[in-house]
């Protein structure tokens, strides 16, 4: 039976140095560390921040207001658009989470869920909203987002678009 195993795992290794094209390997898309995000509900096309260390992705939110229609939760705020505009924008509310700073202040953000396109891939992914208005860009995408799909190469920027 070993050696039944190991013939196959040879075989395998065979086939693949003989055919590479018979086991087709995923490529990977190669972007900088600010790429242009868009986020078409929204309305909103903005040059962001790559960031891998982040969780999740995040946009500017100020002057939140949560709206209930039926059994649904919205959540009304403004952010800036890509010329510098103040506008706002509704979403609908995925889940809240309370955030504790190192101070140890504890503060609600908003989740939201919304469809993402950046090059020539699109995926839905939930966005944390929160005050960067301190932040030069508006919107962080992390690694839920950019997993399994993109390589960084912190080198570069617009890698995808100019």
């Amino acid at each position: 039976m070993k050696k039944y195993i190991i013939s196959l795992a040879i075989s395998a290794v065979i086939a693949i140095i003989i055919n590479p094209a018979a086991f087709p390997v995923e490529r990977k898309i190669i972007i900088g560390r600010i790429e242009w995000v868009s986020i078409p509900k929204l309305g909103l096309n903005l040059q962001s921040r790559i960031d891998t260390g982040a969780r999740k992705c995040s946009l500017h939110a100020v002057n939140e207001r949560e709206i209930s229609a039926g059994k649904d939760l919205f959540v009304e705020f403004n952010t800036i658009d890509n010329s510098g505009r103040t506008i706002r924008l509704k979403s609908k509310v995925w889940r809240t989470i309370k955030i504790r700073s190192t101070g140890g202040e504890s503060s609600r953000r908003y989740i939201i869920k919304e469809r993402i396109t950046m090059g020539p891939f699109t995926r839905d992914a939930f966005i944390n909203l929160n005050d960067r208005s301190t932040l030069k860009y508006k919107f962080l995408v992390g690694r839920n987002f950019l997993r399994g799909k993109f390589l960084v190469d912190v080198s570069q920027s617009h890698v995808l678009a100019d």
